[in-house]
């Protein structure tokens, strides 16, 4: 009779963890090949996780920093890009997926480390991010005419992305 109990607790166990709400929570700090979870408390008291990748130089210094995650006002998707210092303003800065044409992304502000900028995600362009061969930021640098694209490694990103849903 007590290995019966024993099985229906298992059993209501597993329909709580399967139950709405009881999802799995991203891993903090789990690594996706490039792309690593990086979780922070906002204002509103709510954890909010990201795919984040940190683009250096040879010498090791950070060059720019890339995050997609589900930030908006309603969990809409979104991407987050710290570009380098030394940029144009005026010209700001783009995401570049696969051949499609550029996404521009918003300047927010510029702090020591760059300039934070932003876009938006709808689902055709988040499905393209993921299924991305290639994804390049461009920036104008700073009393240039020509546009310089700073490569992003994609491997690891889909993975990383899917795991915050």
């Amino acid at each position: 009779m007590g290995s019966r109990w024993g099985w229906v607790a298992l059993v209501v166990l597993a329909v709580c963890l399967m139950a709405p709400g009881a999802e799995a929570r991203p891993q903090k700090g789990k690594v996706f090949d490039n792309w690593k979870i990086n979780c922070q408390t906002g204002e509103d008291n709510q954890e909010k996780c990201v795919a984040m990748l940190i683009g250096l130089s040879q010498d090791g210094r950070q060059v720019f920093d890339i995050s997609f995650g589900f930030l908006g006002p309603n969990g809409e998707a979104v991407v987050v890009v710290t570009l380098p210092l030394g940029i144009s303003l005026r010209d700001g800065g783009a995401l570049k997926i696969d051949e499609r044409p550029l996404l521009p992304l918003t300047l927010n502000t510029c702090r020591p480390d760059g300039c934070e900028a932003v876009a938006p995600l709808d689902d055709a362009t988040l499905r393209a991010v993921l299924a991305a061969k290639t994804l390049a930021i461009g920036v104008v640098p700073y009393r240039a005419k020509q546009p310089l694209g700073i490569p992003v490694p994609v491997k690891g990103l889909a993975a990383a992305v899917n795991s915050l849903r």
